[in-house]
């Protein structure tokens, strides 16, 4: 076979198999030879598929193999079978394979007749696969039987590793300085590949704690309002950060109302490792931001597998709504949300 004689450019590999199979095959095919066939004109190939080196196909019962498929090294495709009865074993039976869409075939698999493999699974390396396996499923062994599902982004296993993040805006007027800020974190934190919710507090209603502990003995609060919600996204978020206002030298009320409230965490399996704080103040004196980091120092120290990294805060933002025209705080806020 000429494809495997010497050395061949992408495109000539392409032409070569275009040739082989009777059909054109998309420039997306990517292929190491050598590689094996018996007949070639009934192997058909989507786009985006690779073949790595060293497979063999028999394909006289038809191979069908669908786009963004990948096929390990010496992975065999067969669709010829025989009798198992000795006296008719010399007759062969044909029966077609069907790789559905973005399958991934490891080194040295073996698929045998009638087989079709489900959209999405993964067949480990060194499988004999005799039966068909359903889509989106991890298959190993010989013969090869289903292990598990395939883990996607959307069951939070993120192959970009990115971090559930809750940016929590205490501040109840709309479009505040804190609150502007808190969006630019945002913005810096989607790009980066998290998974970020932006919640403001605006509109919500949140109780006073009154002290009763009834959290502490039943792990839930007596007091029935939005915090119950709140509670719940901040103990499935990995990172937390919170912007407030400065007032008087301190965090917000709201925001202070609101670390009490949630109290019932302490005593369970929370997922937050992770807090930040972005504040806006009037003065133009880091000294503003103290106490009411500090406070929130307090809060953080009583979970033990959390820890408070670091702040963004933005000084000398003495009128309404005008954080967005101090470029130096807003670029801060959104490198903040890149390094979470």
């Amino acid at each position: 076979m000429e494809l495997n004689n010497k050395y061949h450019t992408k495109e000539e590999i392409i032409q070569l198999m275009s040739e082989l199979t009777g059909q054109k095959i998309d420039e997306s095919f990517g292929m190491f030879p050598p590689f094996y066939t018996d007949c070639g004109r009934n192997i058909h190939i989507g786009n985006n598929v690779f073949i790595n080196a060293g497979c063999k196909f028999q394909d006289q019962g038809g191979i069908y193999i669908e786009d963004g498929v990948l096929i390990g090294h010496n992975a065999v495709l067969a669709t010829i079978n025989h009798m198992e009865d000795p006296e008719k074993r010399a007759g062969m039976i044909f029966q077609p394979i069907h790789i559905e869409k973005k399958v991934w075939l490891g080194a040295n698999v073996t698929v045998l007749p009638g087989v079709t493999i489900g959209e999405g699974s993964v067949i480990a390396a060194g499988a004999v696969v005799t039966k068909d396996v359903p889509a989106n499923m991890i298959a190993a062994g010989v013969p090869a039987k289903v292990i598990r599902k395939v883990k996607k982004d959307t069951e939070k296993e993120k192959f970009n590793h990115g971090k559930k993040v809750l940016i929590i805006s205490t501040s109840l007027r709309g479009g505040s300085n804190s609150d502007i800020l808190a969006n630019e974190c945002a913005k810096g934190a989607k790009e980066a590949g998290h998974d970020v919710e932006l919640l403001s507090l605006k509109g919500k209603d949140i109780k006073y704690c009154i002290g009763c502990l009834s959290c502490q003995r039943n792990g839930m609060c007596v007091l029935k309002d939005d915090v119950a919600d709140i509670m719940a996204k901040v103990k499935d978020a990995e990172v937390i950060v919170y912007a407030t206002p400065i007032y008087y030298y301190e965090m917000c009320g709201q925001m202070k109302t609101l670390l009490d409230r949630l109290n019932p965490l302490y005593s369970t399996d929370y997922s937050f490792r992770d807090i930040y704080m972005i504040a806006t103040a009037a003065e133009n004196d880091e000294s503003a931001f103290e106490k009411a980091y500090n406070g929130l120092q307090g809060w953080v120290d009583c979970f033990e597998k959390a820890s408070l990294k670091g702040m963004v805060g933005g000084g000398g933002i003495d009128a309404a709504n005008i954080a967005a025209s101090h470029v130096d705080v807003m670029k801060k806020a959104y490198e903040l949300g890149k390094k979470l």
